[in-house]
């Protein structure tokens, strides 16, 4: 998107989602500065369409959305979708993060995995990120968004009132990987109290 910035994100949010995900991350993306920190987005798709998905997101958002590469920096003011087939991970940068993307292998059942992008976040990023579980089914990112809070990370997860399928964040606030629960149109509120928060901590 025009005047997004290319600073290499100090910082990032990872949201993960499945059945009922699509509008949910539309609802949360496009309430977001083209400023916020960079975000990985895990969603369960059907084969074929995560780029689809980046299509369909990028121009009704602020941010750059865009399916993601192996290799390339983690940017403020863009959204990376985890490609199908792949499961998406970190790596450190001297001055930030680097996208890795690791083709083939099914964690918990699912490629990619909302938990296994977590659990990197997790080890990577530490406290310096932001972890959200939407709607869906079944219980994949409970565990990786518990690693991100032990990390010292922020956790929430979508209530139950907003949510289409309440599976997933329900599983992420039971076992204690979600600090909190909140309405779907809050997050993106949320989210942008915690870039603030980071910026006075880092001085950007």
């Amino acid at each position: 998107m025009e005047g997004q910035t290319e600073n290499k994100s100090r910082y990032l949010a990872v949201i993960g989602a499945s059945a009922g995900g699509p509008k949910a991350v539309l609802t949360v993306l496009k309430e977001l500065p083209e400023t916020t920190c960079g975000i990985l987005v895990i969603q369960h798709l059907s084969h074929g369409f995560s780029g689809k998905f980046a299509e369909y997101l990028n121009p009704q958002c602020r941010m750059r959305v865009k399916e993601a590469q192996s290799g390339e920096p983690v940017c403020d003011g863009t959204v990376y979708i985890a490609p199908d087939g792949y499961q998406m991970a970190l790596g450190k940068l001297e001055d930030g993060f680097m996208i890795r993307c690791v083709p083939g292998k099914r964690y918990g059942g699912f490629c990619p995995s909302i938990s296994y992008t977590m659990n990197s976040v997790a080890e990577t990023v530490k406290e310096k990120a932001m972890g959200i579980i939407l709607t869906g089914m079944g219980e994949d990112g409970a565990k990786g968004l518990l690693a991100m809070r032990q990390a010292g990370a922020r956790t929430v997860a979508q209530d139950k009132e907003t949510s289409e399928i309440y599976s997933m964040p329900e599983s992420a606030f039971r076992n204690g990987g979600a600090e909190r629960q909140m309405g779907l149109g809050l997050i993106s509120g949320e989210i942008t109290r915690f870039c603030m928060n980071m910026n006075n901590k880092t001085g950007r």
